[in-house]
Order: structure tokens, then sequence, then C-alpha cells
């Protein structure tokens, strides 16, 4: 299944609740963590590469960091727009939640709502079966 960057940073933080919930049986917990090396590596090396192109168009700021200059800021945004377009591949290699998954994870409905556009890889099922 193919997902743009920037659509997998909307879902990330509803992705890291199961990244990080230690009570899931452990077939899922493996499929669940391959998933989360995958997104996990790709969001950091996004956050790198505009951290550098900041540097490498800005200036330093008083916090420590980098200010991109107001000459650049448009050539900047334009980057990193067309960068948040870029497609990876991840995994298909179906989890399945059911109820007693999604309480162990606290899934909102939001998180719900915003884990359906997984659906290839993501199944939920609300059914009151064991998981």
């Amino acid at each position: 299944m193919k997902i743009q960057i920037k659509k997998l940073q909307q879902i990330y933080p509803s992705l890291q609740k199961l990244f990080t919930c230690d009570s899931l049986p452990v077939t899922k917990r493996w499929k669940i963590k391959s998933l989360a090396k995958i997104c996990t590596a790709t969001l950091t090396e996004f956050m790198q590469v505009i951290e550098e192109r900041r540097k490498s168009l800005g200036e330093p700021n008083e916090a420590g960091g980098f200010k991109v200059k107001k000459e650049h800021i448009e050539k900047f945004y334009e980057e990193i727009t067309e960068l948040e377009k870029q497609e990876i591949e991840l995994p298909v290699g179906v989890i399945t939640l059911v109820a007693v998954d999604i309480d162990k994870a606290k899934l909102t409905a939001l998180d719900l709502g915003v884990l359906d556009e997984l659906n290839e890889i993501i199944k939920i099922e609300v059914t009151e079966e064991k998981g």
C-alpha cells in the first residue's frame, strides 16, 4: 500500500497508540512493530531533510535552531510541499483489531477514523471476540 508522507504525518499520532501498546497479542505486536519501524524511520528522515534544508536556507536563531531567511521562505515551503507528496510503500500484512485490542490501545473514535486511511493494512472489526 502506498501512502503520501503528508498523510502518514497526519495518522502517525493514532498509529503511535498502537505502536506503544504492550498488551496486544504477540503476533499483532510483531506486525505493528514492523509497521512502526517503517513509519518512524520515514518520518525521522523527512524531518532531518527539512532541518538540513532549513539550515542551508537560513540563519541561526536565539533558540539554537535555524530560521529560514525571508527571501527563501516561499522556496522552502514549495520544496516541503513537494516532499510531502512523495509516497512510501507500506507492507500489506493485515492487522485485524477487535474491540478488546481497541480498548487496550486506548483508541478513540477519532483514532479509528484516522486509521481507516490504512484500511488495506489495519482491519477494524468492532466485535467482542478476543484478539
